[in-house]
């Protein structure tokens, strides 16, 4: 029989396509266990070509009972499979289906994740560890629930973890050894009442959403007195809840004093700070609205400080500030950014004063040391400029605010005749940041009091290459090149 050629290369498609082989993938829970494909000798390996057709597996891993499965590959096909096995009843302790749990919350499989817990729970009612996992899995679900817009199922699960933190504090409430593990368990269910409130407000229960708020502010509090029971300084996690629960009871001005204590007593730490501030604009922008400009500002001059300063509106900045002040006085940051709007003015007797008073509130605050040295070394009180220089070193400053600190420092003993001292400063300044061209030209300029002309050449010479005007004018000149 012979074939027209449109008919010959329909023939030949559909016979090409029965022979194209189709890739084998098989995504295991728990991960790691052994894939075998029982119908033909080739070992499994994940994209495996196979031929079309159906293929007999057997998953199996140590603790698990073996699963086969059949799965019919299609020519061409990417086949993705996952297969799920189940504990062997019986041979698992509860640490065992813990560890599960764990590995399952890690794939962000929360349902399968709690019941791993659950069943832990089951066979040791009183780890106090079992619960806490269980409650951040409901807590990973609710929030999958949230992005799919399905609030109900959202609420139902948060109230889950907030009944897992409960059974904890009957736990432990009558034993004073676990007084740092209830701190941390009012903490975190204050964190879980604010987020059912939101989710509360999102699906238009607003009574229930002012419950939970009042409850997210009533356990911070305790979080914060146990944490001052057993003498440690309380999480800036528990202020953070706190007052994010006042913004949600539209109490800014408290809200608003909980955030600057907050930041006030984590200045060092980096994460809190970045935090706290992204939680204060998040709040200004949710109540800056066109009709309500005046008041949004009127509610955070501390944040309306920090704007007008880097707008360089130095005069409203420093009105803000003063505000922020009259509403919290122990507002160290506001101190800080009313100090540097003086300095920018040239009020240099009143940055003194505020930066004065930021390190009052705050003695390890690096930046205030770093403005008051600073200010010291503007209006020539050199000899105060370098003791503010090391208690600001002793702060563990960043590596760029150090340098910074050591040219204050090398310009300060250069002011005062001790120009080796001066350059020894300047070296580790540009050992710290070695791309400020003015640390080599003050360096060159120390060089050439103590007549070493060759280093004093060479420093500029540095200077002008990175940019620095003034290096460039003294070699032009001289008729120097660079």
């Amino acid at each position: 029989m012979r074939l027209r050629l449109d008919e010959w290369g329909a023939h030949y498609q559909a016979n090409h396509k029965a022979t194209e082989k189709g890739l084998l993938f098989v995504e295991t829970k728990p991960s790691g266990a052994r894939v075998r494909i029982l119908n033909i000798k080739p070992k499994f390996h994940q994209g495996i070509k196979l031929k079309a057709g159906p293929y007999h597996l057997e998953v199996s891993a140590k603790g698990y009972n073996t699963k086969k499965v059949w799965v019919k590959l299609n020519a061409g096909e990417d086949k993705k499979l996952v297969v799920r096995l189940l504990p062997v009843k019986n041979s698992l302790n509860a640490d065992d289906f813990f560890q599960s749990g764990k590995v399952l919350e890690e794939t962000s499989d929360y349902r399968a994740a709690i019941e791993s817990y659950t069943k832990a729970i089951e066979l040791k009612p009183k780890e106090v560890k079992f619960y806490v996992k269980r409650s951040e899995a409901y807590v990973g679900l609710a929030e999958q629930y949230s992005k799919d817009k399905n609030n109900r199922k959202s609420i139902e699960n948060y109230r889950y973890a907030i009944n897992d933190t409960n059974r904890i504090i009957e736990l432990l409430k009558n034993d004073q050894s676990k007084t740092l593990v209830l701190e941390i368990i009012f903490m975190t269910r204050s964190k879980y009442y604010n987020l059912l409130a939101e989710t509360y407000n999102k699906n238009g229960k607003h009574e229930q959403a002012i419950e939970s708020y009042l409850q997210a502010f009533e356990d911070s509090e305790v979080s914060i007195r146990l944490s001052s029971l057993i003498g440690i300084r309380p999480s800036w996690n528990a202020y953070l809840n706190k007052g994010m629960a006042c913004l949600g009871l539209k109490k800014f001005k408290q809200g608003i004093k909980i955030f600057n204590k907050a930041l006030r007593e984590n200045l060092e730490n980096e994460v809190a700070v970045k935090v706290i501030n992204w939680k204060l604009d998040e709040a200004y922008n949710e109540y800056k609205s066109e009709e309500d400009l005046d008041a949004a500002w009127e509610m955070f001059p501390s944040r309306a400080a920090e704007i007008h300063y880097s707008n360089h509106n130095y005069h409203w900045a420093i009105n803000a500030a003063t505000e922020a002040i009259e509403l919290d006085s122990e507002d160290a940051l506001a101190y800080l950014t009313r100090g540097v709007s003086h300095l920018k003015l040239k009020n240099n007797q009143q940055a003194l004063k505020d930066f004065s008073k930021a390190i009052k509130i705050n003695p390890r605050d690096k930046n205030g040391f770093y403005y008051l040295c600073n200010t010291y070394y503007l209006i020539h009180n050199y000899q105060q400029a370098i003791k503010d220089c090391s208690k600001c070193i002793q702060q563990n400053p960043s590596d760029l605010l150090k340098a910074e600190v050591q040219s204050i420092l090398g310009g300060s003993h250069y002011m005062l005749g001790n120009y080796q001292q001066s350059i020894i400063n300047f070296n580790m300044a540009i050992e710290l940041n070695p791309a400020i061209p003015e640390y080599y030209r003050r360096r060159g300029f120390a060089y050439k009091r103590l007549d070493n002309l060759q280093q004093y050449i060479m420093n500029l010479k540095t200077a002008a290459k990175l940019g620095d005007n003034i290096a460039q004018d003294i070699l032009r000149d001289a008729g120097i090149n660079w």
